[in-house]
């Protein structure tokens, strides 16, 4: 059906918001089912609309008037929100709420996209809690435009000035105020500037325990301005007065150590360069970690994974048959995290930063069995497995939001991959590479929710996908039901979507 047979710009629609994009637009329905993108509208709103876009299969519109607030959400949360800050999809929403809804985006992925039958799934997922909902985020990213510092509106390019952020860990957000104050004060310096990375930093000692908090701050300019024309010494100077500035970058490393460390929950210690990847919430992560390291022990020794902890050196008599393949690992936290010094790991990443760091981490911590290449995962993954010498083959994926390169798929299936352990950011891409693998010849055995990020609509979910000769996996049929977000044929709202999940 295209919608431009039915409807133009202009006309007027009454809608409840029933769910979030992840641009942060409400989403209703018109026109018996009509898919309907509305800006400024938050989760559960009664809200009457103008349209403003009409495409083949959607419209957007913009609010007219509120009809009905939201039973579900604190509106007191938090001021930026009501301006507009982008920042909190889902900020003020009711906590069992959020979850609700993030299962339900996993869900109907994996159902709609993956093609995996709602029910099995369905009584398999659960979604872990995040020990806070808010002071959690160990790193930020804001930007300073024409006096405003702050974080960029919901669907626009727009700053909108923040005082602060709820989202802060504390040692973070000290250094944000830090850095506010002074382009506050100094405007003239801000001009120069486009965007400020804040990470969390840690000083460690030979036992790798933490001694002192602080931050790695990268500066990154508009185009053309170079790192001599800003005044470094000064802006060190006024931070670190009121934050404990670890680390200095702009186009060039500036000052103090050229890592940030973190410490893992075994012991372990994490050197991070500014450009690699880490996790946000610390605390989740941990979580994540630790089901990503029961999961492979298991396949491992084939043992159910509640019979043992992972960490349990007597669980390892297959390690040195089995092959660990880490793709796109980043700066290997997830090795390091959940392996053993007799795990047989081999790693891949992209990012030069990401894979100085991941050797150098391996080396630092006396994982001599641990080795990493730099390179696309579906181009190197063959270096790896030219040596067919391994009894198993395990492989943990992280990709970004875009999913796995098609190729690797197909090279993981090519190369009979025994188990693949799937860490995605993004339900639709996760479902879009389980409904291919599924057509390879893989199923899934379990799956898990990790809400890495409180008060937006992200969510991180953790698939293992096991060839179909193993015991226990969940069959993939197409099933057209009556809960499509996407194809207009029903007329979910969010209180069915409440009561379905």
């Amino acid at each position: 059906m295209d919608l431009r047979d039915f409807l133009k710009k202009d006309d007027v629609f009454t809608t409840s918001i029933f769910d979030i994009d992840d641009r942060g637009r409400g989403i209703g329905k018109v026109l018996e089912g009509a898919i309907c993108f509305v800006p400024d509208a938050r989760l559960g709103e009664l809200v009457k609309i103008k349209l403003e876009k009409v495409k083949k299969g959607f419209c957007e519109g913009r609010i007219l008037e509120t009809l009905e607030k939201s039973p579900i959400i604190d509106y007191q949360y938090c001021p930026y929100l009501q301006r507009g800050c982008g920042g909190c999809s889902l900020g003020g929403v009711n906590y069992e709420e959020q979850l609700m809804l993030k299962k339900w985006k996993i869900l109907n992925a994996i159902r709609r996209i993956g093609a995996v039958k709602l029910e099995d799934i369905q009584k398999e997922l659960i979604i872990q809690e995040s020990p806070v909902t808010t002071n959690y985020r160990n790193k930020v990213t804001f930007f300073v435009d024409n006096g405003n510092v702050g974080f960029k509106g919901r669907g626009s390019s727009n700053v909108i000035d923040c005082a602060s952020c709820k989202l802060l860990e504390p040692v973070v957000a000290t250094g944000y105020n830090a850095i506010r104050d002074f382009f506050k004060t100094n405007s003239d310096v801000g001009m120069l500037v486009k965007s400020v990375m804040i990470r969390k930093s840690v000083y460690l000692n030979e036992n790798n325990d933490v001694l002192e908090e602080g931050i790695l701050v990268k500066l990154t300019f508009h185009k053309g301005v170079r790192d001599s024309e800003f005044p470094w010494n000064i802006f060190a100077a006024k931070i670190d007065e009121k934050a404990t500035l670890f680390s200095l970058y702009g186009n060039e490393h500036i000052a103090g150590d050229r890592v940030t460390y973190h410490h893992l929950s075994n012991g372990r210690r994490l050197e991070i360069l500014p450009e690699s990847f880490y996790q946000i919430n610390d605390k989740v992560a941990k979580l994540l970690y630790d089901e990503v390291g029961t999961i492979l022990m298991s396949v491992i020794d084939e043992v159910d994974d509640t019979e043992e902890k992972y960490i349990n050196a007597s669980l390892l008599k297959s390690a040195d048959k089995t092959l660990i393949l880490d793709l796109y690992c980043g700066c290997g936290s997830i090795g390091l995290a959940v392996g053993s010094n007799t795990l047989n790991v081999r790693g891949i990443e992209l990012n030069h930063d990401a894979f100085l760091s991941a050797n150098r981490n391996a080396m630092l911590n006396g994982l001599v069995s641990y080795q990493y290449l730099e390179g696309a995962c579906e181009n190197k993954i063959e270096e790896i497995l030219k040596e067919n010498i391994w009894q198993k083959k395990v492989a943990i994926v992280d990709p970004p939001r875009a999913g796995c390169d098609h190729r690797l798929l197909e090279a993981m299936v090519d190369n009979r991959i025994d188990h693949i352990i799937y860490v995605s950011c993004d339900p639709a891409t996760l479902a879009r590479d389980i409904r291919l693998l599924g057509e390879m010849g893989y199923r899934i055995v379990k799956v898990k929710a990790f809400d890495m990020f409180p008060q937006t609509v992200e969510v991180e979910t953790v698939v293992l996908l096991s060839k179909l000769n193993v015991d226990k996996h969940i069959s993939v049929e197409v099933e057209l039901d009556e809960l499509d977000l996407i194809s207009g044929e029903s007329k979910a709202i969010y209180t069915q979507i409440k009561e379905y999940v």
